[in-house]
């Protein structure tokens, strides 16, 4: 049973959040630099980003995770920032749709990444994108697919962004602070008992401080987590690998395909494609 008769009703009723970030000053993690309220003011003024900003942002939304750090910078080389002539591209266009398409062509950078970019710029427009709030929306109706924000893709986009401006609209607030109240509203909390579970974002937490320990200590520090928490860590590491594993996969399509494109990769017959699995399958597995 859940707690709200419906979104609107929950936003309301949740707290508005303290200083904002995305207004107030992004911190530093490790090894990018913080962006402070007046650097952050300045990027709404000109409408665009540079490849330092955009790791600054970056490791912000991934709460100092840096797994896509390298190709985040990689876009600023030989001389070309492509962070700012892709970021500048995109607020030229009007179209939501070309706006977070050209985003996404930035290395690095998926769907929840641009949404952030656009956040920064725009705050009055524009909110995060996350599987967070996306488990939320999907549990009170407003989104019918993808259940665990799992696969957020462009559509997704399309189908959160004018809800999030008509909440807005109706709260008097900006796209922003929305999208905040969702993202605070703990979806951990059991709606039968009022009890509050540990949350994903605490174990992610946990996750990051035994990254740096060898093996026995991590073990040793799972261990001492109560059962409910090691299966919520389970989850975690489970549906990272399948992340993992699918972006492999897309990566592999990708280079397949541009082979194929350049004339490097000939087509086969659904049999002769067929006939090479058989073989490959037959084949004893190498150590």
């Amino acid at each position: 049973m859940k707690r709200y008769a419906s979104i609107v009703e929950l936003l309301r009723d949740c707290p508005t959040a303290g200083d904002d970030p995305v207004l107030h000053g992004i911190p530093a993690y490790r090894a990018t630099a913080g962006l402070d309220a007046a650097q952050l003011a300045e990027i709404r003024q000109r409408r665009w980003l540079s490849a330092s900003e955009l790791a600054s942002i970056y490791a912000w939304k991934e709460g100092g995770r840096s797994r896509h750090l390298r190709d985040i910078l990689g876009n600023a080389k030989d001389d070309t920032d492509l962070v700012q002539e892709l970021t500048r591209e995109a607020m030229a266009h009007t179209d939501e749709y070309k706006r977070i398409a050209v985003l996404d062509r930035l290395q690095g950078v998926g769907i929840a990444i641009a949404s952030a970019i656009l956040t920064v710029i725009d705050p009055q427009a524009y909110g995060i994108i996350d599987r967070r709030v996306w488990r939320l929306l999907h549990e009170y109706g407003e989104v019918d697919h993808d259940p665990a924000g799992e696969n957020l893709t462009l559509e997704s986009w399309l189908d959160y962004l004018p809800k999030v401006r008509q909440w807005a609209t109706e709260l008097g607030a900006s796209a922003r602070e929305v999208e905040r109240r969702l993202f605070d509203f703990d979806p951990a909390v059991s709606y039968d008992t009022g009890v509050t579970a540990p949350s994903r974002q605490m174990m992610e937490q946990v996750m990051a401080t035994v990254y740096a320990t060898d093996l026995d200590t991590i073990l040793d520090q799972i261990a001492r987590l109560s059962n409910e928490q090691q299966e919520i860590l389970a989850d975690i590491l489970h549906r990272r690998m399948i992340e993992h594993e699918r972006r492999e996969i897309a990566e592999d399509a990708r280079a397949a395909l541009a082979l194929f494109r350049a004339g490097k990769l000939r087509a086969a017959s659904a049999d002769d494609v067929i006939a090479s699995l058989d073989r490959a399958l037959s084949e004893p597995d190498v150590e």
